[in-house]
């Protein structure tokens, strides 16, 4: 139940894509989910409820993707493997 609330709270507010252009300089960590997630979408505090490996964070990925969320070359990838490192199941 708690991961499935975490994650319609994630969708429920990453309608938008992100201010940063995909093709900007590589970010990592803390940085990239900034700017992939917390700006245009919604709170970086949404993305912290949610705990996951990285086969997890890449369906919720891929869902803010299908919402309009717009990444980099390998951003996706990073992004999965930075989020299920730093929050776990």
């Amino acid at each position: 139940m708690r991961t499935v609330l975490a994650g319609l709270l994630l969708v429920a507010g990453c309608a938008a894509p992100s201010d940063a252009p995909p093709d900007a300089a590589p970010l990592g960590g803390d940085a990239l989910v900034d700017a992939r997630c917390g700006r245009a979408c919604h709170g970086v505090d949404w993305v912290t409820r949610y705990h996951g490996d990285e086969t997890g964070w890449l369906d919720t990925i891929d869902r803010m993707v299908g919402y309009g969320a717009v990444l980099g070359d390998g951003e996706r990838e990073a992004l999965a493997s930075y989020l299920a490192e730093r929050y776990p199941p």
